[in-house]
């Protein structure tokens, strides 16, 4: 994947973009998470009988899960970069907030008091901005969408509309963080041709099992 090439939902083993913004509810399967958990259910599939097929089938079962792992790594760094925008969102907007306000007021005691007031705010310090209430408010909604719970994301997927100028570039994250992903590709890339050839080389040894015990019967 190349810096400029756009992601897909598919390169995360997500079907939408929309499911890297919140931590899906529990549901079942997601004990797979586990290793032992995950080999269980992969040696169920793969069904292994003779001890080569045994060998390879463990072979295929750490390849899945090395795979998964890069997968869950490509989430984790999406999901912080959309969490970072979703931040940087909110303090915009308080800072916006903050500067008309500030505007107003100055035009209001240029208004009321005239020269005397423009010779006097030449001397003083402008009063900074102060992002934490910003960043409180955006860790609010942040924990919601992290919650697991149906009801507090939809609760912080409303309240991210209404709040944000452009709650719709949030996703754009993504992208703009691609770069990051090269490594983790490349060594994914490996595992996947690593996988294939497991694949073929398994198949070609049930398939021969299969004809031994024709040949048998």
């Amino acid at each position: 994947m190349t810096q400029n090439q756009h992601l897909l939902p598919s390169d995360f083993g997500l079907n939408s973009f929309q499911e890297l913004i919140y931590q899906l509810p529990k549901k079942a399967g997601d004990h797979l998470d586990y290793l032992d958990a995950f080999r269980d259910a992969l040696l169920t599939d793969l069904a292994p009988i003779r001890p080569h097929e045994a060998v390879m089938a463990e072979n295929l079962v750490m390849v899945e899960w090395d795979i998964s792992q890069i997968v869950m790594q490509k989430r984790h760094i999406a999901r912080s970069a959309i969490f970072d925008e979703i931040t940087n969102q909110y303090v915009k907007v308080a800072k916006k907030a903050f500067d008309a306000e500030k505007r107003l007021e100055r035009l209001e005691n240029k208004r009321r008091f005239g020269d005397n007031y423009a010779s006097r705010s030449s001397f003083e310090k402008p009063e900074p901005f102060d992002p934490h209430e910003a960043k409180l408010q955006a860790g609010r909604v942040i924990a919601q969408l992290k919650s697991g719970k149906a009801d507090q994301i939809a609760q912080a997927q409303e309240q991210i509309k209404v709040d944000l100028l452009s709650p719709e570039t949030v996703l754009a994250a993504v992208d703009e963080t691609g770069s990051k992903y090269r490594d983790l590709d490349d060594a994914l890339a490996d595992l996947e041709k690593r996988r294939r050839l497991l694949v073929v080389d398994y198949n070609n040894l049930q398939n021969a099992r299969a004809i031994d015990v024709t040949a048998a019967e």
